[in-house]
């Protein structure tokens, strides 16, 4: 969990022009991407100790909620650390700009396109 937090914090406090886009055009699709990761990662962590109470009554339910933690733990760790990459990704081609792109730009290219 703290390891989620620390990623999704990096995301949010990236100052690379790629990522203000990606806030800006998909914020909250992320914000509710990082409350499932941190939230899911929070009862990943209290499901074992529910297990331990539940396991001289019932074995199976507890081995089940193990279970079912440990993937949804590997699961949440793995889109972790796919916006690490992301993150990090875009913020190295963020600093390969040399200057912002305006809607000049923009409409340059599609002409270009258009003609080839």
């Amino acid at each position: 969990m703290a390891a989620a937090t620390f990623i999704c914090t990096m995301t949010y406090q990236s100052d690379g022009q790629l990522m203000r886009e990606v806030r800006l055009n998909y914020g909250e699709c992320l914000s509710k991407n990082w409350q499932s990761i941190i939230l899911w990662s929070l009862l990943d962590a209290v499901l074992p100790l529910i297990t331990i109470a539940l396991w001289e009554t019932n074995k199976n339910a507890g081995f089940s909620l193990s279970i079912f933690a440990l993937v949804n733990l590997i699961a949440k760790s793995t889109r972790s650390v796919y916006w690490l990459n992301y993150t990090l990704f875009m913020q190295n081609k963020s600093d390969h700009i040399i200057q912002p792109y305006t809607e000049s730009d923009f409409r340059k290219d599609s002409i270009t396109a258009s003609h080839n």
